[in-house]
């Protein structure tokens, strides 16, 4: 890879081909302005992918109740967070209302307007337990955050898991990998 293609999908990694998967639904997503969010909307949008950006903040439960209540949804890819270490640790408070009831804000909307929904919560790999240095994590390590970054996302983990089993929505919780070192 080049130094201007660092955001490249690898190589290794093939590119999503199923958009008719998206024929005739319309894609949600939150965290439009972030890296994840960004590219996926933008990829998306590429393969003529109907996407509805939701543009506020996750922590406004009225503001996101009312663009849920406009919405008719067939996938909703929930990418909004706090997500730079150091910031979370600046503002612990806030990174855990965004990571962890921003979250919770979006299963609610969710149940409540859009039951047919299916929700892609991105989660990270830093729920997991920290390895030796160059060691692969496996899906089946154990999730012990070692920064209060990753113990907010796997609380939101946990919450999208047990809130959305109940009321038997369907949900896929994805743990991203960093791809830039």
């Amino acid at each position: 890879m080049t130094p201007t293609d660092l955001f490249a999908r690898s190589p290794l990694i093939p590119g999503f081909t199923d958009h008719a998967a998206f024929a005739g639904g319309c894609v949600g997503l939150s965290g439009a302005r972030g890296i994840l969010g960004r590219l996926a909307a933008e990829r998306l949008g590429a393969h003529g992918v109907a996407i509805a950006a939701y543009p506020g903040d996750v922590n406004d439960a009225g503001e996101l109740g009312a663009w849920f209540e406009n919405q008719r949804l067939s996938h909703f890819l929930h990418f909004a967070a706090i997500v730079p270490v150091v910031q979370v640790d600046a503002d612990p408070v806030l990174a855990f209302e965004t990571n962890v009831i921003g979250s919770f804000n979006v299963c609610k909307q969710l149940a409540r307007t859009q039951r047919d929904c299916w929700l892609f919560h991105c989660s990270t790999s830093h729920v997991y337990a920290p390895t030796a240095a160059g060691q692969p994590v496996s899906e089946d390590a154990p999730t012990e955050p070692a920064s209060y970054y990753g113990a907010t996302k796997l609380a939101a983990e946990r919450v999208v898991d047990t809130l959305l089993r109940r009321l038997g929505l369907r949900y896929c919780i994805g743990r991203v990998f960093s791809y830039t070192h």
